[in-house]
């Protein structure tokens, strides 16, 4: 790439003049300062040329618009980082189009938004269960969210108020924290010196799929090291509701009632079941006293999975929670929106290296985001334990 090559060699040169003025060699400094010059020309030239090439618009009495993909391109080539999240991006309104992967493209109907918008607006479309999370958008470096802890009480009459305080509702303050998490993806060096390329629409599907992924993890896991909270830190000392599994790697018709009426009243109108594709199927695979699956009047129609409805509530289908046979806590039912919150941050920065593709013209590209989780009314959670997870327990008291 001829801009790459213009600023190793004004790098270079830049080092070699440090050298001269060390030695006091003022003359050769003055030679190479002229050919500085002239290279801060060529440099400047050449940036402008990509502009064009790429769609850049020419100063025409208007305010010139800035040119997001000749700036990633730029950083792609001087491995600088560069700050994304304001950079403006075409926004396809969902409703009316094209699907490609999970998320909906309409074919008209385009809006302006930035980067950090449409990587917001666009994630509960590739992450259902970030979608049923309550979101909180980190505004700062660290944010106090109140979120309730005890529901209030019915009303009295007013003799009886001075001794109605203990049900009073209670409020309980949670400290998110922009926790920085990363992930690298290969772009080859073609597609950098392409300029009819659109490289930043690229970049907006591939973070948006990365941010997916990372969320789809962390909500059920946690991690523990960042004090971020998961489904799997729901526990009944602090208020959630247990289940446990009867027999190891299966579920019955009598359990997924057991869970179901284990969360309070309230809570079950929004409820959200969560399990993963394992388990999924060992529930659609339940059957009755005539041997006739439950969950299907016949098999011309679809199989139970994500967007079905179990006991007249939504599944969301996540590979991250434990198997029926595995140690762990293999499903999760309760108002999501009330016991848990992710807390994102607008902040997207891109850094690109071609040491990593060296050999095969590619570069990584590593892109950073900050985020928070953390449970919240616990109450309105039921978690049901896997008898794995329970042998183990005891395995563990034992010792």
């Amino acid at each position: 790439m001829k801009l790459k090559a213009l600023l190793e060699k004004r790098a270079a040169l830049v080092a070699e003049m440090k050298d001269l003025n060390e030695k006091r060699d003022f003359e050769n400094f003055n030679a190479k300062n002229t050919e500085l010059e002239q290279l801060d020309v060529e440099i400047a030239a050449e940036k402008r040329m990509l502009e064009l090439k790429d769609g850049g618009s020419i100063v025409t009495g208007e305010e010139e618009k800035r040119d997001y993909n000749a700036e990633i391109r730029e950083a792609f080539e001087t491995g600088t980082e560069l700050d994304v999240t304001e950079f403006e991006v075409e926004d396809r309104a969902m409703g009316v189009g094209s699907v490609q992967g999970s998320v909906e493209k309409s074919v008209g109907n385009i809006a302006k938004t930035t980067f950090a918008n449409y990587i917001i607006k666009k994630l509960p479309y590739v992450s259902p269960l970030y979608a049923a999370c309550r979101k909180e958008p980190l505004a700062s470096a660290s944010h106090t969210i109140p979120v309730q802890k005890t529901k209030i009480g019915k009303l009295v009459k007013m003799t009886e108020l001075q001794n109605y305080v203990a049900q009073n509702a209670d409020y309980d303050k949670i400290d998110c924290k922009p926790h920085k998490f990363g992930t690298l993806f290969v772009v080859s060096d073609e597609l950098v010196e392409d300029t009819g390329y659109d490289i930043k629409a690229d970049l907006q599907e591939q973070v948006l799929e990365a941010y997916g992924l990372t969320l789809d993890e962390l909500i059920i896991k946690g991690d523990s090291g960042l004090q971020i909270d998961g489904f799997n830190d729901f526990d009944e000392s602090t208020g959630a509701h247990k289940v446990e599994q009867t027999t190891g790697g299966v579920i019955t018709v009598e359990e997924l009632m057991a869970i179901y009426y284990a969360c309070p009243r309230q809570y079950r109108k929004n409820g959200t079941w969560v399990f993963n594709d394992e388990t999924a199927r060992a529930i659609a695979e339940l059957k009755d006293a005539q041997g006739r699956p439950l969950l299907m009047a016949s098999y011309n129609g679809a199989p139970f999975d994500e967007g079905s409805l179990l006991l007249g509530r939504p599944v969301i289908i996540n590979d991250n929670v434990a198997s029926l046979n595995e140690v762990g806590k293999a499903i999760f039912f309760g108002d999501i929106q009330r016991s848990y919150l992710v807390a994102p941050r607008k902040s997207f920065t891109i850094k690109a290296s071609s040491e990593y593709g060296f050999i095969n013209d590619s570069q990584a590209t590593k892109v950073n985001v900050r985020l928070d989780a953390k449970k919240t009314l616990e109450e309105a959670m039921v978690y049901f334990v896997s008898k794995s997870a329970m042998l183990a327990a005891k395995t563990t008291k034992t010792k």
